[in-house]
């Protein structure tokens, strides 16, 4: 489903607390967390863009993912560096 934030609200995206939805439609999954933002108000759903080259910023959200894999690896199978001092 694509959304977009109402005037004045930045929305964080579920599983990335620090990339927020905002003006711009972005294509989101039609999950609890977003559902309840858009019965909230906060969100509002909106059609697809109807050229995505036209869109400034078309973000495609995930859901974060739980449990299941391997340290040092993602659910691709490339590998996923540990940040620089992370033990």
């Amino acid at each position: 489903m694509w959304v977009k934030a109402t005037k004045g609200v930045r929305v964080p995206m579920d599983g990335k607390p620090r990339s927020y939805i905002e003006r711009e439609a972005v294509e989101v999954p039609e999950t609890a967390y977003y559902m309840r933002r858009v019965q909230e108000g906060d969100l509002k759903v909106v059609d697809a863009p109807a050229d995505l080259n036209t869109v400034g910023q078309v973000a495609t959200a995930e859901p974060a993912q739980t449990g299941g894999g391997a340290v040092g690896s993602s659910a691709e199978g490339d590998e996923v560096k540990p940040k620089k001092g992370a033990k």
